[in-house]
Parts: structure tokens; C-alpha cells; sequence
């Protein structure tokens, strides 16, 4: 801590600096002035705990010292050091937050007990700041969080729930009586590698940091709506607007801006229809998340799309179950080539389409997790080493984006042919390695006719179990 003591008067000051154990009290730098205007210059420059001042000064005196403290650093404590018992400079220093009103000449007691009270008092308060300060950290932290679950209950429960839309209305301005709000979904799957890594792959740390950088303008700056995470899922950041809609397409292009300086990548936004609120909350939200999986994945240069109702006359996407059994012999055969063959019927449809959206993505996807479930169960089925072999060999669907988003048939192909040799060679690996515990099995029993062995005798011998070893045998 600082300490500034504050005398026109160099043999007070020295006293003052002699009496009190300042290094026992805390204090580690002592600082003079000989009048008030250059000790304002120092408290400027230090920002000392503790002022001790004199009252009666040339060029400004304490009261004008202990008002200009008040008003600048209100923090401070002071004590009055005075030659002069007069009540309107005690009234003077009780006004204006001083702590003690010490006569001339100083009684050592008297002083070093009254900085004694000015250092506990100092302490308490620096305590109280770090207690407040810890508080309102962990306040706004958790702030946030608590809005992104209530504006995700309106945005997911079938009825509207009164009180939590009453919060919002107050604590946000978000109407209550009908008025319309439009929802826009900022997508944030797929996310370009290059981003993911400034987030050290963190999705969640993501979509709270796209989050804070849409709400400096939706919110503060605009005061027209709030951007929350949908609680559960860090793919997207909805944003509801309740305002500004005649400026909402100036607006879109103004946040698209803002994430691309901030993120230094493109983001794409998806706009329902005006939708009552708090009622159609729910809806809107519905219709920017179709938006958002109906854009196109080989035009990732048109950022913002809009809800349009679903369409009848809907392209059919091509079905990787079409190729299934293609697949499934050209693994089982162990030739890359047939594996490539025919899973290129499959990527050759996709190349020829104009249009690819995530919901088409997603339901390959699914696909192939069925797939690759099925596969499992009847390729490698039975107990046998490295059990996990072939489901590690089999990853999930090598979906592929370049840095702007653009969906790579091509790549993704070239992936899943290595994916799929993989697991034609574990499979080849747990065929020889099943016939060699055959073998041995057959062994065994030639080796021992004359004992009665039963198959519960066989399978505990060879750590498998008695339904693989009677199926393998009926094979």
C-alpha cells in the first residue's frame, strides 16, 4: 500500500514519517506534497490508500484537498492532521469522509491508532470489492447460461410457459401480447477446421464466443432482440428479433461482417416467417432450423437463407442403402477395386446433383450408422481377439467440407474406400484367425477321444462360448 502525507511544513511531515511503523501497518511507499495542488498530482499519478493532510496550506488547503478527494477517488481514506481545534474543519472533515481529526502536536498513540483504523478500514473494503467482484464474475458467467435455458424452454415446449415469458419481457423487452418476432438460426455445423482450432475443438466455447459477438449488436447496440444457445446442442445460435424489421436485412449483413472480422470464417443465417410472441416462438425457431438444413452445401457463398414451406415436387436424394449388398460382397471379397465400384453407383448420383443440403447429409448419415450396424453383426459375429477391430476400422460417415463449406463428394468418397478396405481387412483377419481356433478345437479333441468332453468342457478350455462354438461347428 501508499501512503501520502501532506504538510506545508517539513518538520511535520518528517514526525509524522518517524512516529508510525508504516512497513508494520502495510504500507510500502511514502509519498510527500507541501500543499494541495501537488498533492492532487500524486494521489493522480499513486493512487494512495491513505492521505494524511494538514488543513491550513498555501495555493490549496486541505478542505479544498478533501473535497477534490471525495469527488475523484472517493476510496481514499484520510486523516486531518491540524494546528487548529475549529469546529468548522472538523464539520469539514466528518462532510467529506475523513476518518480522524488529530491535533498538533501528535501524540504517537493517538497517530498510529487512528492509521491503525484507517489501514482496517482499507483492508475491509479492498475484501468487500475482491467479494463483489468474485460475485459479479460469477454472475455473468452463469447469467447467460440461465438465459439460454428459458429462452430454449419457449423455443422447445408445446405451450407457452407465462412466467418465464414475463422474465424475458422484463428483463429483455420481449413482447408478450402477439407481437411479431422473426427467428434466425446461425449455423455453426459444419465449422471450418481452421476455426474449430482457434477453439482447440471446443464447439461449446464456440457458440458462446459467436453468442457474445452477435448480442454487442442485437442486443446492446441495436437494443432490437437476443441471441441464446439452444440449451443441449452447440451447433447453432438462434437469434430472435422483435424490432428493427424494416432494417433486419441491413442488419444480417452488418452480423455476417462482425463474424467474419471476429471469426475470420463465413457463417450462414436462416430466417422464419414473423411469428406471434411469445406464441409462435416455438414455430419460428422450427422454421429457421428447416431453413438452415435446406441450404445448399455446393453453394456455400449464399450465407443467408429464408424459410420457404416445403415443396411436393422435392428432389429424391439417392439412398446409400441402394448399394448396400454391392458393398457388403465387395468387403467381404477383399478388393478395393469392387469396393470402389460399387460404392461409386452410390457417389456418381451425388455428383450429379445441383443440390445438397445438410438434411440430405444427415440422413446418409443415418444410413450408414444402420449400415455399419448390421454389417457388424453379421460379418463379425462370435467371440473372437480384437473385438473392437472391426468397429474401429468402421468410423462414421467421412463427411468432407473445403474452408468455405462446400460439401467434397469426391473426397468423401476416397475416404470411405480407405474406411471400407480397413474393414475388409479385419474381416479377412478374424476369418483366418477363426479358423485357426478351429483348428485347434479339432486338435484338442482328436487329442483327447478317450475323455468324455462336453461342449461347456471345450469352450472354457478355449475361453468362447458354447453357442459360437456349436454354431462354427454346424457351419
Amino acid at each position: 500500500m501508499k501512503v501520502l502525507v501532506v504538510d506545508d511544513e517539513q518538520h511535520a511531515r518528517e514526525a509524522v514519517k518517524l512516529l508510525v511503523d508504516w512497513s508494520g501497518h502495510g504500507f510500502e511507499q511514502l509519498l510527500e506534497a507541501d500543499n494541495g495542488e501537488e498533492a492532487k498530482r500524486l494521489i493522480t499519478e499513486h493512487r494512495p490508500e491513505l492521505v494524511l493532510t494538514d488543513m491550513h496550506m498555501p495555493i490549496a488547503d486541505g478542505k479544498a484537498l478533501m473535497e477534490w478527494i471525495a469527488g475523484h477517488y472517493p476510496g481514499t481514506q484520510t486523516i486531518v492532521i491540524s494546528g487548529f481545534s475549529d469546529f468548522d474543519y472538523m464539520r469539514h472533515t466528518v462532510k467529506y469522509g475523513g476518518s480522524d481529526y488529530l491535533l498538533k502536536p501528535l501524540e504517537p498513540d493517538q497517530l498510529n491508532e487512528a492509521v491503525r483504523k484507517s489501514t482496517d478500514l482499507i483492508r475491509a473494503r479492498k475484501e468487500a470489492l475482491l467479494r463483489q467482484s468474485a460475485h459479479n464474475i460469477e454472475r455473468n458467467q452463469y447469467k447467460p447460461v440461465y438465459w439460454d435455458s428459458v429462452f430454449t424452454r419457449l423455443a422447445t415446449e408445446p405451450s407457452v410457459n407465462v412466467p418465464l415469458a414475463e422474465q424475458l419481457g422484463k428483463e429483455f423487452g420481449c413482447p408478450t401480447g402477439g407481437a411479431p418476432c422473426v427467428a434466425v438460426v446461425c449455423g455453426l455445423n459444419p465449422s471450418p477446421v481452421s476455426l474449430l482450432k482457434r477453439f482447440r475443438g471446443d464447439s461449446e466455447l464456440l457458440a458462446f464466443a459467436v453468442a457474445n459477438v452477435l448480442n454487442d449488436f442485437v442486443r446492446l447496440q441495436w437494443q432490437a432482440g437476443y441471441a441464446f444457445r439452444l440449451a443441449g446442442g452447440t451447433d447453432a445460435v438462434v437469434m430472435l428479433f422483435w424490432d428493427g424489421f424494416d432494417r433486419l436485412s441491413e442488419r444480417l449483413e452488418k452480423l455476417q461482417s462482425a463474424l467474419s472480422r471476429t471469426m475470420n470464417a463465413p457463417m450462414h443465417f436462416a430466417l422464419s416467417l414473423p411469428q406471434p410472441c411469445p406464441k409462435g416462438l416455438r414455430v419460428a425457431v422450427q422454421q429457421a432450423k428447416e431453413a438452415l438444413a435446406g441450404r445448399n452445401l455446393l453453394d456455400p457463398r449464399t450465407l443467408i437463407h429464408s424459410y420457404r414451406p416445403r415443396s411436393s415436387s422435392a428432389a429424391v436424394r439417392p439412398h446409400l442403402s441402394d448399394v448396400e449388398e454391392a458393398l457388403r460382397l465387395a468387403v467381404v471379397s477383399r478388393s478395393e477395386e469392387e469396393i470402389a465400384s460399387a460404392l461409386r453407383r452410390w457417389t456418381s448420383e451425388l455428383q450429379a446433383m445441383d443440390k445438397i443440403t445438410p438434411a440430405d447429409v444427415a440422413a446418409w448419415e443415418q444410413e450408414y450408422r444402420i449400415l455399419k450396424s448390421k454389417w457388424l453383426q453379421s460379418l463379425f459375429r462370435g467371440v473372437a481377439p480384437a473385438e473392437d477391430a472391426p468397429a474401429a476400422s468402421m468410423e462414421e460417415l467421412p463427411v468432407v467440407y473445403d474452408e468455405e463449406g462446400m460439401f467434397l463428394t469426391g473426397e468423401m468418397e476416397r475416404r470411405l474406400i480407405r474406411t471400407l478396405s480397413r474393414m475388409s481387412e479385419a474381416l479377412s483377419v478374424r476369418k483366418r484367425s477363426e479358423r485357426s481356433v478351429i483348428a485347434e478345437i479339432l486338435q484338442y479333441i482328436d487329442q483327447h477321444l478317450d475323455k468324455d468332453l462336453s461342449l461347456f468342457n471345450v469352450a472354457g478350455r478355449f475361453y468362447l462360448s458354447r453357442e459360437y462354438i456349436s454354431r462354427r461347428f454346424k457351419q
